[in-house]
């Protein structure tokens, strides 16, 4: 599948009803799909309002002024009680929050904008770019590792500590654009 071409910009503090509207279709279909709790816990504005104002959170649409259509969040650092000291010397970016409003959910639009991401990443000087998955959505994984991803082991005891890595891939997804400047921090 081909997915539509998409436009990217840096999320801003007018997305937090989309943001957290987005989080709690999700939550219940993935409850209702998988049987999972993933995205149960209250949606955060605070902390999405700190992740949009440091620049690292984005908006795509599949028409340059167009209503956004999903999400997602990528950072220059990971947390320590995920990845080992050494994991953490590498340059990386990590991928977080990741979502596809659910009327263009299996368009081919999260993958299209992971591919953004990793040429992102490349672009910024990382060298690897790794996620943390919900450890109990195993439909998930397989999805990661069908698009490429690495599992690189499961932390006990952490709801989201499936972690997967992949590298950063330099070039253009010449189906994604970039709305302006991006300035995703470093």
């Amino acid at each position: 599948m081909t997915p539509p071409p998409l436009y990217v910009r840096p999320a801003v503090p007018e997305d937090l009803t989309t943001l957290g509207g987005w989080r709690q279709e999700a939550a219940g279909w993935l409850a209702v799909r998988h049987g999972s709790d993933q995205w149960s816990k209250p949606f955060r504005p605070r902390l999405t309002l700190s992740l949009i104002e440091q620049g690292a959170t984005v908006m795509a649409m599949l028409a340059p002024e167009g209503e956004p259509v999903a999400t997602l969040t990528l950072l220059p650092h990971g947390h320590p009680r995920l990845w080992t000291p050494a994991e953490l010397a590498v340059p990386a970016r990590y991928l977080r929050k990741v979502v596809v409003a659910r009327p263009h959910a299996g368009r081919g639009i999260g993958a299209a904008l992971q591919q953004w991401a990793l040429a992102r990443a490349a672009a910024d000087g990382a060298r690897v770019v790794r996620l943390a998955a919900w450890t109990g959505n195993a439909g998930l994984h397989a999805y990661y590792l069908g698009q490429g991803w690495r599992h690189v082991r499961t932390v006990p005891g952490i709801p989201a500590g499936a972690l997967f890595e992949t590298t950063a891939q330099a070039g253009r997804n010449p189906r994604v654009t970039e709305l302006g400047r991006i300035p995703l921090p470093a």
